[in-house]
């Protein structure tokens, strides 16, 4: 009796052991269908950052970019300046994606806005993206769905099965502006152009009756920092002969901010600089910055809708601005001297913001 309960109590042991041993091999089964890692090695990765050309497809519409004269540019619409920091931004959010594989199955695709409508692809170039028929495509990522509130995006890299969910909100990078491709400079003066110039530091105004705004440091003084005043003075005169006149530090501090973030609604074709605005034309914006840096902005006259041509010497570009940007960008030196920090038209578009 005694002997047939051990054997009976080796038995359910042994098979305890067994049943144990089959949940630990099926858990980890699925760990490792849970795989944590890299879409790229860093190898590639590094490879891949440097690419000089890149494709974004989406909703039937491709747009192409590549480095001309070493600046980037969107080569299918008009070479339009293109956002360098942004381009980086996305090629490094693709290439360095980390985070970890959520299916491997192809129906399970569209649930995460792959194989789907909403799917966009990035397709990463290199130099012959122009010559070769195929576009000279190193890699495609396809880019799912982006869920804002996590902060992740559903990624694949073609030629896979494995679907990534990995951390940011690729899909806002790749957010155009109305009908404007996505990654486009925004604004119309260039970021490394204001880099370079550590901001506008002074604006001539007009030709004929010009107008000058210059801005002066200060002096440190750590009481006045306190109570919130600038530590620089902006002033304006009407012409080097005349006398100059101090302008409210936040007054000319929103203009000249507003000149730097100045927005446009569209890039036109720049063979058409001479019928929209007249070489001759006295309405121009100079910016100056350090070291003699200088930027032309020339304007002009309002189209049929209000809207404003204006053309840009840095990048040889004819812009389309939105209507009343030409009152904004000339103003009267007393339009100047009678606006006040609270009562000004350029920190009024600057928190209205977009274009």
């Amino acid at each position: 009796m005694m002997r047939a309960l051990v054997v009976i109590s080796g038995a359910v042991l042994a098979l305890g052991l067994c049943d144990a041993w089959l949940v630990l091999r099926e858990r980890s089964a699925r760990a490792g269908d849970v795989r944590v890692g890299a879409l790229f090695t860093p190898a590639e990765a590094e490879e891949l950052r440097k690419l000089p050309a890149l494709r974004v497809e989406s909703a039937g519409t491709t747009h192409r970019y590549g480095r001309i004269e070493g600046r980037w540019r969107c080569i299918s619409y008009r070479d339009a300046p293109a956002d360098e920091r942004a381009i980086q931004s996305l090629i490094d959010a693709l290439v360095q994606a980390e985070g970890f594989v959520v299916t491997r199955e192809v129906e399970d695709a569209p649930a995460f806005g792959i194989n789907a409508p909403e799917t966009m692809r990035v397709a990463l170039q290199g130099p012959r993206a122009v010559q070769d028929p195929g576009g000279d495509v190193q890699v495609e990522v396809d880019v799912g769905r982006s869920v804002p509130e996590r902060g992740v995006t559903y990624l694949r890299r073609k030629g896979t099965k494995e679907i990534w969910e990995v951390d940011g909100d690729v899909r806002a990078m790749l957010a155009g502006h109305g009908a404007l491709p996505p990654l486009l400079e925004p604004s119309v003066v260039p970021a490394a152009w204001l880099e370079d110039a550590g901001g506008v530091l002074g604006v001539e105004i007009g030709e004929e009756s010009r107008l000058v705004l210059e801005r002066r440091d200060q002096a440190f003084d750590a009481e006045a920092l306190e109570r919130g005043a600038r530590p620089w003075q902006w002033f304006v005169r009407g012409d080097p002969a005349a006398t100059e006149r101090e302008l409210d530090a936040d007054v000319g501090t929103a203009y000249a901010s507003w000149l730097e973030h100045l927005p446009y609604e569209d890039v036109l074709d720049p063979s058409r600089r001479a019928e929209l605005v007249p070489e001759n034309g006295s309405s121009t914006v100079v910016l100056r910055g350090r070291a003699g840096t200088e930027l032309r902005l020339a304007f002009g006259p309002p189209l049929g809708d209000g809207r404003v041509p204006l053309w840009g010497s840095q990048d040889s570009m004819l812009f389309l601005l939105a209507a009343g940007a030409r009152e904004l960008a000339l103003p009267t030196a007393d339009v100047l001297l009678g606006a006040t920090r609270e009562e000004n038209p350029w920190s009024a578009a600057l928190a209205a913001g977009g274009r």
